[in-house]
């Protein structure tokens, strides 16, 4: 199935930021493991956390923190578990659509 997003543009309220700068994590949603990273450097995750949020509560959507197709740090395992769900949602390997297959472009997005 190809999904086609237009733009769209979320505004949060200045309240939000500041509580989430204090360690409120009540934006993160429960199918987002709660990393470290979230309290070692919190205004650089609020916005992808708002994000993921926003897409949950308006569409239904689910997200992984990590981009779980890029081929940077394949060896990283903190990418592990969210590279293993995300190989659950693509066709298996007879298919041209495999995990290998998007991250170097080769897929058919049809």
């Amino acid at each position: 199935m190809l999904h086609i997003v237009t733009e769209q543009v979320f505004v949060y309220r200045e309240e939000q930021y500041d509580a989430w700068k204090r360690g409120d994590r009540s934006l993160l949603p429960y199918f987002i493991e709660r990393l470290p990273v979230y309290d070692n450097q919190p205004r650089y995750h609020f916005g992808e956390i708002f994000v993921i949020d926003t897409f949950n509560r308006l569409a239904g959507w689910k997200a992984f923190h990590q981009f779980t197709l890029s081929p940077v740090e394949p060896n990283n395992p903190t990418y592990a578990k969210s590279r293993q769900l995300c190989r659950g949602y693509f066709r298996r390997t007879d298919s041209p659509n495999t995990v290998g297959s998007i991250q170097q472009g080769k897929a058919n997005p049809t």
